[in-house]
C-alpha cells in the first residue's frame, strides 16, 4: 500500500497536471495500492467545487482509506513537538500524514518538500515512493 499525499492528489486532479504523476497514481489505483487518510480527503474536498468533490469521491472509492484514530492524534502531537525541538515548522496536515505513514509502516508518495525536511531533521524512518 502507498499513502498518497494531498500534493500528489492535487496534481492528479488538475486538468493540466503532470503526466508522470497522473500515470503513477493511476497505476497505484489500478494495482489496488493507492491509500489516503481522512486529513488528505478533508484538504481536497475543502478546496473543491461540487463536480470536483464528486470526482474526488469517485476516485477515492477505489482506494484504501486509513482511518485517523486517537492513536494517530497522539502520535501527531509527539511528532509536532519533535519538529519544534528540531526547529522545524511543518504544517499540521503534513504531520498527520507522517503519523499515518509511520504508524502504518507504509510508503508515502508526495510532491511536498516538508516531508523530506521532516525525515532529514527527525531521522525517523519515513519511507518514500519515488
Amino acid at each position: 500500500m502507498i499513502l498518497i499525499d494531498t500534493s500528489s492528489w492535487i496534481e492528479f486532479f488538475r486538468k493540466q497536471g503532470r503526466a508522470d504523476i497522473k500515470s503513477r497514481i493511476a497505476s497505484f489505483i489500478e494495482l489496488e495500492m493507492a491509500a489516503y487518510t481522512c486529513p488528505v480527503l478533508f484538504e481536497l474536498l475543502a478546496g473543491a467545487s461540487g463536480k470536483e468533490s464528486l470526482d474526488i469521491k469517485t476516485v477515492f472509492s477505489f482506494c484504501h482509506r486509513i482511518n485517523f484514530s486517537p492513536e494517530h492524534w497522539e502520535y501527531s502531537a509527539e511528532l509536532k513537538n519533535l519538529c519544534r525541538q528540531k526547529g522545524l515548522t511543518i504544517p499540521n496536515d503534513d504531520i498527520f500524514v507522517c503519523a499515518v505513514a509511520l504508524k502504518s509502516n507504509i510508503r508515502l508518495f508526495h510532491l511536498d518538500r516538508h516531508f523530506e525536511l521532516f525525515m532529514e531533521k527527525t531521522k525517523l524512518p519515513l519511507k518514500f515512493e519515488a
